[in-house]
């Protein structure tokens, strides 16, 4: 459930990319050149690159970011290893090396992706970057980041007061009541490290991002699903019950969290 919940997020923007194949016959020689960060400036140059690229598959649409099995959690764990795993499961599902590897199996994408110039890899840089600031600049015209990020460092630092309090209660009184509770409040934990981690590569995007995502507006609008025009911060802080009785506040700081 919260890498789906997480999904959502990463790939606000995105379709599904269907087709399948070996790529081995598609080694081309590709100039080896980093991956792109959220936070690093997108070019004419690119954006007509991938538009071609685009153009060249089947279904003419953005390739989504797949999701993949993770190992069932241990919702007893205690809350800072909980943090740590919900922030490495985000991180790995949008990173671009391993999701460049499933698009490598994809001979429809892989091929027209080195045609253009690009590994696998590269493409998922590029569209986290691109995917990053249309949801930027949609955003920010009906919302605060800045006070959506401080929102969830705040519901973070409540949940993680209330496991911690339940952390100190003998498993002799953890009840099917208590534990499915419990549950409920990791989930909540899980959704809001996604948020913010999500809302850190916001921050991050560069206002020429923006910008160069308006010019070329009318040419990737028709590229990406109705579900990216919906708006995800719908009462996002009101759709799981946090117990507040108590709460004692816990820092959840930037330096326990990176932007990429």
């Amino acid at each position: 459930m919260a890498a789906r919940w997480m999904m959502a997020f990463v790939v606000c923007g995105l379709v599904v990319m269907g087709g399948c194949g070996d790529a081995s016959s598609t080694k081309l020689a590709v100039p080896a050149k980093p991956l792109k960060s959220a936070a690093e400036p997108l070019t004419d140059e690119e954006m007509q690159q991938f538009l071609r690229l685009i153009a060249r598959l089947p279904e003419g649409q953005v390739p989504e970011f797949t999701p993949f099995e993770q190992p069932q959690l241990d919702t007893m764990l205690p809350a800072k290893m909980l943090i740590t795993e919900f922030r490495g499961r985000y991180r790995e599902l949008c990173d671009p090396v391993r999701q460049g590897q499933v698009w490598d199996a994809n001979l429809d994408l892989a091929k027209p992706a080195l045609q253009e110039g690009w590994t696998s890899a590269q493409l998922a840089s590029f569209i986290r970057c691109l995917s990053c600031a249309v949801v930027k600049q949609r955003l920010t015209m009906k919302h605060d980041l800045k006070d959506i990020e401080q929102r969830c460092r705040k519901e973070i630092s409540q949940v993680v007061a209330i496991l911690d309090r339940d952390d100190q209660r003998p498993r002799s009184q953890m009840t099917e009541a208590f534990v499915q509770q419990r549950e409920e409040r990791v989930q909540r934990l899980a959704r809001m490290i996604a948020m913010l981690e999500f809302m850190l590569q916001l921050k991050s995007v560069p206002q020429s991002n923006l910008e160069l995502v308006q010019k070329y507006n009318s040419q990737i609008l028709p590229l990406l699903p109705q579900a990216s025009t919906q708006d995800p911060f719908v009462e996002p802080f009101a759709d799981v019950p946090v117990d507040r009785q108590g709460v004692v506040p816990v820092g959840y700081h930037e330096g326990d969290s990176a932007a990429n």
